[in-house]
């Protein structure tokens, strides 16, 4: 593999469909790529304790845009709305990496933005957050 060999590719938005409770669409606004990223491009065969995804980037940060029709979040989980910012990570379970422009993505795997951070700063945390020690 080569970084060199990635490319922008369009991909149709599917169709609107009725959202899991636990579950909402986010526009995707920014993107952290970690080492994990890099080994999946370049030797993609090989590295087999990398979790396969077919995109790239776990962490992400982004905007809200549609919620279950009884609200986003079940049980103890947040209740999110339209327009929230959001950050967290998602993974091949919940449709692959995060380099595309929408998402669904479980609640349990976002958090509201603090106020103050950027989009690019939410996110390269979650990543980092998890492996320091």
């Amino acid at each position: 593999g080569s970084l060199q060999n990635l490319a922008v590719v369009p991909q149709r938005r599917a169709q609107p469909r009725r959202l899991p409770l636990d579950h909402v669409e986010v526009r995707v606004c920014a993107v952290g790529l970690n080492f994990k990223d890099v080994l999946n491009v370049l030797i993609p065969d090989e590295a087999a304790y990398v979790t396969k995804i077919p995109l790239p980037g776990a962490d992400f940060a982004g905007v809200v845009t549609a919620v279950p029709a009884q609200g986003g979040g079940g049980g103890d989980e947040a209740t999110y709305s339209v327009g929230d910012r959001v950050f967290g990570m998602a993974f091949g379970g919940q449709g692959g990496g995060m380099l595309r422009s929408i998402a669904t993505v479980t609640t349990a795997s976002i958090a509201p933005m603090p106020r103050g951070w950027s989009f690019e700063e939410a996110a390269h945390v979650s990543m980092v957050f998890l492996t320091v020690q």
